[in-house]
């Protein structure tokens, strides 16, 4: 509670909470370029969850509701919900306990409005519940002795694929062929070091979202998070606003949207055209559509100070930029960063530029 209070210090109390949950990966990657707007604005908190982490649908529930309790509830302020993909579909369950919660003791219900962005409540409409347990086993036949010079799994090449075929739309998938239509090969090494970065990249997804976790998420957070949320959502009066991406190549988000808004008792939506399952890149501006949403309280305009972006700017702590360091930066270059390469002089190929004379 000390950290919270001193948080909400920091900005005088005047910033609203909103509370981010990420899709399946559990970082909420595909929002990283909204996050520092999203922090000017709001009192900005974003839910993790690690790899490692087994929680159930009902277990990550009650974590988010428990948080919230702490930090809204018991305070006397109020969150604004935000949940994308698979956070859109956790976000109506939270809503409904933490609402069944305060009822019940007597407390205000804290969440004022929810946004859901191309949510996963459409996830029984998909063939993602055969595909995805059947794409995680085949991590079962991956290569026993791997060593520097071994393939890709099945698991990352295959999931890389499909992955690739169905969250970029139109847009995002030509800027990924004119990167690799852009690269030129014109040598034996030239091109060994490009199979080696493909090699890299296909790794990306074992790395980051191993099988196992894969067939945990698929198998025992959205099955049964449709179960729980859907057939209750015509009685979930929380202010939603949904942001529906038309060109959703994964989930059927455009009728999902539609659904929600003739389903749920107070809920508007925002369609936006040309984008697919990834919607929140620098097309798209989750800040102002938050702001612009009816539930969002409006404070009357009060001549304030003109910023002076040289006189009134203020460095950053070190604990800050270490945590954007961590949290933002490293999750980019991790990504996207090349590796080098270095040979000695018989032909060995080493990680690294250690063999360079």
């Amino acid at each position: 509670e000390i950290v919270y209070e001193k948080i909400k210090d920091s900005h005088k109390a005047e910033k609203p909470i909103l509370v981010y949950l990420p899709g399946l990966d559990g970082v909420g990657i595909s929002g990283t370029t909204q996050f520092d707007e999203l922090s000017d604005n709001f009192e900005f908190w974003r839910m993790v969850v690690d790899k490692k982490d087994r929680s159930s649908f009902t277990e990550l529930t009650t974590a988010v509701s428990n948080f919230i309790y702490d930090i809204a509830v018991k305070t006397g302020r109020d969150v604004i919900l935000a949940g994308e993909s698979f956070g859109g579909l956790l976000a109506p369950s939270v809503a409904m306990r933490v609402k069944a919660t305060t009822t019940r003791n007597g407390d205000e219900n804290p969440i004022k409005g929810m946004v859901l962005i191309n949510p996963a409540t459409s996830f029984g409409q998909t063939q993602w519940s055969t595909f995805g347990p059947l794409l995680a086993s085949l991590r079962h036949i991956e290569q026993e002795d791997r060593n520097e010079s071994s393939l890709p799994t099945p698991y990352s090449v295959i999931g890389g694929i499909a992955l690739s075929a169905t969250i970029p739309d139109s847009n995002q998938f030509q800027r990924i062929l004119s990167l690799i239509t852009d690269t030129k090969v014109s040598t034996t090494d030239e091109l060994s070091d490009v199979l080696a970065t493909m090699k890299d990249g296909f790794g990306i997804l074992a790395e980051n979202l191993p099988a196992a976790v894969v067939d945990h998420r698929i198998a025992q957070w959205l099955p049964v998070g449709c179960d729980v949320v859907n057939p209750r959502l015509d009685k979930l009066d929380t202010p939603t606003l949904v942001i529906a991406g038309e060109d959703d190549n994964m989930l059927p988000t455009k009728e999902e949207g539609e659904r929600l808004i003739q389903t749920m008792p107070d809920c508007t939506g925002i369609f936006v055209k040309n984008t697919g399952h990834f919607i929140l890149d620098e097309r798209f501006n989750l800040t102002e559509a938050i702001i612009d949403a009816p539930f969002y309280p409006k404070r009357e305009s009060v001549p304030t100070k003109k910023y002076d972006p040289i006189l009134d700017w203020d460095l950053p702590s070190d604990e800050v930029i270490k945590n954007i360091n961590e949290n933002q930066v490293k999750v980019l270059t991790d990504l996207v960063s090349p590796k080098f390469f270095s040979t000695n002089k018989k032909g060995k190929r080493s990680l690294g530029l250690g063999q360079i004379p």
